[in-house]
């Protein structure tokens, strides 16, 4: 049994069978292991995937480590971090061109960074 609200969600888990028991629980994290996770659309990641990734732009320039996805709820921001800057860039189609979970690559857009990229020297 789940229903999500804006705000929550509730959940039945098994062993759970009273009220004090939920309560201890409460803002407690989930971790669901991979076999019971939910299928995914093929140009769709889990952002536990994500993190790590190296990035480059289609002009072989090295843009950082994907540090951290902000979910704003209009657009995923990804946060790339390297040694000499931050980069943040909106988790768009147009920006990233290509995504290798199993390898930790990310290909971007050079020239749609240019339009839309915040860059922070560190």
């Amino acid at each position: 049994c789940v229903r999500i609200d804006p705000d929550a969600v509730y959940l039945k888990i098994e062993g759970i069978d009273d009220r004090d028991a939920a309560e201890a629980l409460r803002r407690q994290f989930i971790y669901i292991d991979r076999e019971n996770a939910v299928k995914l659309d093929p140009d769709t990641n889990f952002i536990c995937d994500l993190i790590g990734c190296e990035a480059t732009d289609d002009e072989g320039n090295y843009v950082g480590k994907l540090a951290e996805v902000l979910q704003n709820g209009a657009c995923d921001v990804y946060v790339f971090r390297s040694q000499s800057r931050e980069v943040m860039l909106p988790a768009l189609k147009r920006v990233v061109l290509e995504v290798d979970v199993i390898n930790k690559k990310i290909l971007l857009s050079a020239g749609q960074m240019k339009q839309v990229a915040v860059f922070e020297d560190e």
